[in-house]
This record gives C-alpha cells, structure tokens and sequence, in this order.
C-alpha cells in the first residue's frame, strides 16, 4: 500500500509493542516483528528472519506457499515464515496450543480509538476446518495496512496462519 509511512508504522508498532509486553504471544509477535514492521518487503524480511533464528526451508515451500508464488520459507521452532516476491505477502504458520487465544492476542494489539487509526474487521470464511478474519487499518481514511487471521482444526503441522497482504 502507498500511503504507508514510517512514522505511522513506528506509532503503529509502539501501541502493538505496549500490548506484547503484557502478553507475549509467540505466533502474533513473530508476525508483527517480522512481517508488519517490515512492511513485507522480501529482503527485509529475510534479514528479520535469519536474525531471530530461522534457517531457510525449502521444504516447505511447496506446501506452503501459494500456487505460483515467487520467494522464500523460513522456519524455527514451531513457526514458518512464507514471504513471497511481487505481491509483498508475509505469512507467519504456527502451531498454536490455543488458536482462539492467538486470535484474541493478534485482536489486542489492534491500534485503539485514541490513536489516527481505524480498524474494520470482516469475517472472510468460516467452515467447520478454517476461520478466517480480515483485518484492515486505515490512517485518515487512507488504506495503511491489512492482514488476515485464519485458524485451521485438524491435524497438520500449522494450525495458525497469520499474513500482511
């Protein structure tokens, strides 16, 4: 998006940053940190990723990026990183112990009335498998940013996908 601004990102990260150090969330947190204040920007993104431990993973790759995407996985601990080149999406995988209380900690670090930004949320699609919100921030009626949460029930290796779109 254009009408991104450093200084609004740097607001922005300072109320998400306030949040996080009341509840520390490993899969909210490795995507604000590695995706949002990045603003998805691939080379960015890579060196966020390699200094905070993860290694690349193409065996990932295929299995997690979207069907004709371009660009790189990373991985560590229970988390994968998917950030493609061209369209600048940023997708954090977790495995979470409790998707619903990720859900809510990404929805906590949302800015608060009280700061430039608006936030509308959309519930994109529920099935009995997959739920996924919508989120997009808008600074003086201007798109800043968007991303979606989406959950997944069953067995799989991710249950959590967060990205930057």
């Amino acid at each position: 998006m254009k009408h991104r601004s450093t200084a609004a990102m740097a607001v922005l990260l300072g109320v998400l940053g306030t949040a996080a150090a009341e509840a520390p969330d490993v899969p909210s947190k490795a995507f604000v940190d590695l995706c949002m204040s990045t603003f998805g920007n691939p080379d960015a993104v890579r060196t966020a990723a390699l200094g905070r431990g993860f290694k690349a993973a193409p065996e990932f790759k295929e299995r997690l990026m979207r069907k004709g995407g371009e660009g790189d996985v990373y991985a560590a601990r229970d988390l994968a990183l998917v950030v493609e080149r061209g369209r600048r999406m940023c997708t954090v995988f977790a495995k979470s112990d409790n998707p619903e209380a990720t859900g809510a900690h990404l929805k906590s670090w949302l800015p608060p009335a009280s700061t430039p930004f608006t936030v509308a949320t959309e519930n994109v699609s529920g099935t009995g498998n997959q739920s996924t919100v919508m989120y997009r921030i808008s600074k003086e009626g201007k798109p800043f940013a968007a991303w979606t949460f989406s959950t997944y029930k069953g067995q799989g290796t991710f249950n959590v996908a967060i990205t930057l779109q």
